[in-house]
């Protein structure tokens, strides 16, 4: 493995050598991933499409809203997408409407609708926190990836350890809502360690860039606006809403003072290859 020292070690006493899951499974509804995705500066995305070069047969495990996988069927002719949300899987049914080859299966990450070894190229962006089965879904993703092919690759996108996001959704949210906070670095330590012991033996970790961007002019006006996109991101109707935006107006005006405009969504890219 190169690179995997961005990952932080398993901790002690994980069974069977994994990291052990930490929380409960986000819950994302269409309605609070769009308003965040209207202000997402999305500089991942190159570097998933310059990853997956070479592939031809390409799956996308949770398509969201279909941003990925619409650069991904732009780029490589077309694309297969698994999305577990109605609402989700529509707005990607427009897309292909639109002419984009885009042919997408209702299903989740730990049971995929799909034939073994039927992807030189399997990408999960942003999904492991949502998942039930963490370890499950990895193998599934294993599962439909072509062992035949030599150049088949499974690609796994989640937090950086310093993500600012993750970070004020950690500690303003969960904590009213009674969640563990995220650890996304245990999240890709599971990965690496599944993924490894099936065979991928070449795993490469990057560091990608993403910005929630926060451009109001008026400072009050940008702390409200930006409490109720992240208060929605992972907590979405949830009856303590209006302490939860509260909570993260307090860290949000320490955040802007020293960062105007934005808040960091960084990622690290986990590239397998067999």
């Amino acid at each position: 493995m190169s690179g995997i020292d961005v990952i932080r070690s398993p901790p002690r006493g994980a069974p069977e050598g994994l990291p052990a899951r930490r929380r409960r499974p986000h819950r994302l509804t269409h309605q609070a991933w769009a308003l965040a995705s209207s202000r997402f500066i999305r500089s991942d995305v190159p570097p998933i499409l310059d990853a997956l070069e070479g592939c031809r047969r390409i799956l996308d495990v949770g398509g969201g809203t279909g941003v990925v996988v619409r650069r991904i069927a732009e780029r490589f002719g077309g694309c297969t997408t698994v999305e577990p949300d109605a609402d989700n899987a529509s707005a990607m049914d427009e897309q292909r409407r639109e002419g984009v080859r885009i042919r997408t299966l209702r299903g989740r990450a730990e049971s995929l609708p799909l034939a073994e070894g039927s992807f030189d190229g399997v990408v999960a962006t942003w999904v492991l926190h949502y998942v039930d089965d963490v370890v499950g879904a990895i193998q599934e993703m294993i599962r439909v990836c072509d062992k035949r092919d030599p150049g088949s690759r499974v690609l796994i996108v989640q937090g950086a350890p310093d993500n600012e996001m993750i970070g004020l959704l950690s500690r303003a949210c969960c904590a009213v809502a009674g969640d563990e906070a995220d650890d996304h670095e245990v999240l890709l330590a599971t990965a690496a360690e599944v993924l490894s012991g099936h065979g991928f033996r070449d795993i490469d970790v990057t560091r990608v860039n993403v910005e929630l961007r926060c451009d109001e002019a008026d400072l009050e006006e940008r702390i409200a606006r930006a409490a109720e996109v992240l208060q929605r991101f992972w907590y979405d109707r949830h009856p303590a809403a209006e302490l939860m935006k509260r909570r993260l107006s307090d860290e949000l005006r320490a955040h802007f003072s020293r960062k105007p405009g934005s808040i960091g969504n960084d990622g690290v890219l986990l590239v397998a290859r067999r």
